[in-house]
């Protein structure tokens, strides 16, 4: 447009968006009559790597309606605003969106300034800051700063009008030049913020400036509204919090979530932890240096009397704090009362040697889970050496539900002392390679009187078992079991069983073991030297054939497993899920003679045994299989193995819908043999790294329903079909195909 036109551009456009365009050096050209773009809404620009500005400074003044502003991904954008030559004279005292709601300026490079504003009418123009002064935006909620290369990203002393006022949300990532994010003047204003997040910038050393420059933030209040903080990936942050903070400063804040940040030594110093009362969840992941958590000390008010502050704090979670030593430090319940804590996570703190202080489990009313996992804990509660602990300490969680230890090599036990220890209401108890832990322990034994304090058990079976549905048990704690007051009775409350780590045992369960679990539905075993699983005698001994209840069986890490049952011993009539992992010495997955007529769905991976699934005489006995998985057995050469090569006959498998078979280096086929099969209803197929499959079997195939075949797991949308079966597999999956 090199003429100026008497009528208006585009008056009624309301969104422009200009994606990928590569060549674009100018979204418009000469002088813009006036009243043009009036009605414009949203601009969002991207890709376009000639542009070098998106607004003439002339064109702004006609953006009234203007709500959001989006620039990505464009390599020679300067000056998100910039001036015209003939408006250089121009003496600018405001730049104005009145109605911007949001900004997003991400990955661009050459990114200046917002707006190079002309200091004088002879002078060039000089970025002072990214968003100047001079820009104002008092509407605007959103502001997101992603890949920005300048060193100042606004002036330390903006007016309160300017941009920040009506901010409530902030983020800021990968502004690598950036060493602080906010002067005490701009803190002050951000007094609507809800939502802060900083990451990826690696020169950052303190979020507000030190004192002395330009002011402090110890008389202001700062982040009154702010409810979320996020600050991840910073390299050089040591301290989150100015070191003095004005009461009311964050004292909204709920949520917050700290991550790879490499200097940080503590999280919570003391002087910031009455202010944040109402912080309801704290992550912190991946901070190598980390010590403490919570730097907690004596807090006096005014006329020197201690006061203890409530915490709302609800749910904790910690992993990867390899040099973590305290998560409280001191005596918290000095000054705090943390009894809102629920949920615990702990995970890898190799440093860690207890989890709560003795004063602080003691008021833990609320807790309803603790995991904690792969870390140097010896106890959960601390001894208190300053307290006189006489009588001994009585520890009841009544709210308690799920407690899970896993991999703890140097718990010892709960408290190291004699205690009273009560969890009423546990149902969830996952204890794994915690092999200094004695777990159980039967109430016929008087432990106070027959064992030292250093083995006192944590819990009673007797007690577990009688409230829990859910029962994960190890070889030294089914030996428990056997032995004490339940040794003969039934046990009707556990629905699932999980065995792990029988190492040291003769390759079979115990007799009748299995027996006394009444309503027994799922059963897993783990990790384990079993090399049988079913056995008649485990169900119950003198029973030619045995009708159990399972109805789901998972088999982990059993690297002597050879039978999951033997022939002719077992009705499991009842069970719909089998799923087997990494048994590399099982020959078979079902006895030809071992009826599963309710199976709905099977998964075996990784089992380096196997030549093939099942027996043709054994797919009669699938009636109801819908879902069919096989993954990562590398000697399989075909799914369903002929028990004579002559057979001709059908094999109908009526339910199943889903088949899967993924990283089979040897199959060759679903069937070598003559068989014909039908599907009437598999509508879903996926062969993926199987580069010797040829064909899918060599008799008549009927599946009327599928009509495509996919190849790649990832990606659910894509899929070949080339008229049946055999030809797409031959063409699309077999190494020798021609593609």
């Amino acid at each position: 447009m090199g003429l100026v036109h008497p009528y208006p551009a585009l008056p009624n456009l309301e969104t422009l968006a200009l994606r990928n365009l590569f060549c674009l050096e100018e979204i418009c050209h000469g002088p813009i009559p006036i009243h043009s773009f009036t009605k414009l809404k949203s601009v969002e620009v991207k890709g376009c790597h000639k542009l070098t500005n998106l607004l003439w400074y002339s064109l702004v003044r006609d953006l009234p309606q203007l709500l959001e502003i989006k620039i990505s991904d464009c390599r020679m954008i300067k000056e998100v605003i910039v001036f015209q030559i003939s408006e250089v004279d121009i003496e600018i005292k405001k730049i104005m969106f009145p109605k911007l709601r949001s900004l997003e300026l991400e990955h661009l490079p050459s990114l200046i300034s917002f707006c190079s504003i002309p200091l004088t009418a002879d002078t060039q123009c000089i970025p002072v800051a990214l968003i100047d002064q001079k820009v104002e935006m008092p509407h605007l909620e959103l502001l997101k700063l992603c890949n920005i290369k300048s060193r100042k990203l606004w002036d330390d002393n903006l007016p309160g009008h300017s941009f920040i006022q009506n901010l409530t949300s902030l983020t800021i990532d990968k502004c690598v030049s950036i060493v602080y994010t906010f002067s005490s003047s701009v803190a002050r204003d951000l007094l609507n913020l809800k939502h802060l997040g900083i990451s990826n910038c690696q020169w950052l050393e303190e979020i507000f400036l030190s004192d002395g420059k330009l002011g402090t933030v110890s008389n202001s209040v700062v982040f009154p509204n702010l409810e979320t903080l996020e600050i991840s990936h910073m390299e050089h942050l040591k301290s989150l919090w100015h070191n003095e903070l004005a009461p009311n400063s964050f004292c909204k804040l709920k949520k917050l979530k700290i991550r790879s940040c490499n200097k940080l030594s503590n999280v919570f110093p003391s002087y910031v932890l009455d202010k944040l009362q109402n912080l309801e969840k704290l992550t912190v992941t991946d901070c190598p240096v980390l010590e403490v958590e919570f730097e907690t000390q004596s807090l006096q008010v005014e006329g020197g009397r201690q006061t203890r502050l409530e915490m709302q704090l609800g749910t904790l979670i910690l992993e990867n704090l390899p040099k973590l030593k305290h998560i409280w430090s001191g005596n918290p319940n000095e000054s705090f009362k943390f009894q809102n804590l629920c949920i615990l996570k702990v995970m890898h703190c190799e440093s860690l040697n207890h989890v709560f202080p003795l004063s602080l489990a003691k008021e833990l009313q609320h807790l309803q889970a603790i995991y904690i996992r792969v870390c140097g804990v010896e106890s959960i509660v601390a001894r208190d050496e300053m307290v006189d602990t006489s009588p001994k300490p009585i520890l009841i969680f009544p709210e308690l539900k799920s407690l899970r230890f896993r991999n703890l090599t140097q718990l010892q036990n709960f408290y190291p002392g004699l205690h009273t220890l009560d969890f009423p209401v546990l149902r969830d108890v996952d204890v794994f390679h915690c092999d200094k832990l004695v777990l159980f322990e039967p109430m016929s034994l008087n432990y106070q009187d027959n064992v030292t304090v250093d083995i006192i058990p944590l819990l009673s079976i007797e007690k577990v078992v009688s409230n829990t549905s859910k029962l994960i048990l190890n070889c030294k704690d089914v030996t428990v079991l056997c032995n004490g007051q339940l040794n003969d009775e039934p046990i009707y409350t556990v629905k699932d069983l999980s065995l792990r780590c029988f190492h040291d045992v003769s390759g079979k369960f115990l007799s009748g073991f299995l027996q006394r679990f009444i309503n027994l539905e799922n059963l897993e075993v783990t990790c384990s030297s079993f090399t049988e699983v079913l056995l008649s005698e485990s169900f119950g001994i003198g029973h030619s054939e045995t009708t159990i209840k399972l109805r789901r069986l998972e088999l982990r890490l059993l690297p002597n497993l050879k039978f999951i049952c033997r022939e002719g011993q077992l009705v499991l009539q009842n069970m719909e899920y089998l799923y087997v992992y990494v048994c590399s010495t099982l020959k078979n997955i079902f006895p030809s003679s071992v009826v599963f007529e309710n199976l709905q769905k099977l998964k075996v991976s990784n089992c380096a045994g196997l030549e093939n699934i099942l027996k043709s005489s054994t797919a009669t006995s699938l009636p109801k299989l819908r879902k069919l998985c096989i993954y990562g057995c590398e000697k399989i050469e075909e799914i369903v193995a002929s028990d004579d090569e002559n057979d001709a006959s059908e094999l109908a498998f009526m339910k199943l819908e889903t088949q899967l078979l993924r990283k089979l280096p040897r199959l060759r086929s679903f069937c070598k043999g003559r068989h014909d099969f039908k599907f009437p209803l598999l509508n879903r197929l996926w062969v993926v790294d199987c580069p010797m499959m040829e064909t899918f079997s060599n008799g008549v195939l009927n599946v009327p329903r599928l009509r495509r075949v996919h190849v790649h797991q990832q990606d659910w949308n894509e899929w070949h079909w080339n008229g049946d079966i055999n030809t797409t597999i031959r063409k699309y999956v077999s190494k020798n195909g021609n593609v």
